[in-house]
């Protein structure tokens, strides 16, 4: 879930969005900043998922290539990386059961019904 939160923070500062607070939960992070339009909440809801699926389609291809050419690839890593497309997957679902058990308005199940 930082990887999600992180990519959100960073397509902010990409758009040069102002961003006010930036705070750590144990369980997430939490964005505050100025939404101009409804192109920019969107974009915002989907490089959370997109940042995770970069990241993990990244090392996917360094373990397939490591694999290929040098026959060589650490067991305990290919889990953890096996565990993280799963969670990718599900990213969307536990950001869901997240926002709705510690009934965060503010959250990413709810941007787009609080922005209309």
């Amino acid at each position: 879930m930082f990887i999600h939160y992180l990519g959100q923070y960073l397509i902010l500062k990409f758009i040069k969005a102002p961003v006010m607070s930036l705070t750590f939960n144990w369980y997430k992070m939490h964005l505050d900043y100025a939404n101009w339009n409804v192109y920019q909440e969107m974009g915002v809801i989907a490089c959370g998922p997109l940042s995770n699926t970069l990241i993990f389609s990244f090392w996917a291809v360094v373990c397939y290539y490591s694999d290929k050419y040098i026959y060589c690839f650490p067991v305990y890593f290919c889990k953890i990386l096996a565990w993280y497309g799963l969670f990718t997957v599900l990213d969307f679902i536990l950001i869901v059961v997240v926002d709705a058990a510690f009934m965060d308005n503010n959250g990413d199940l709810w941007k787009l019904y609080n922005y209309y």
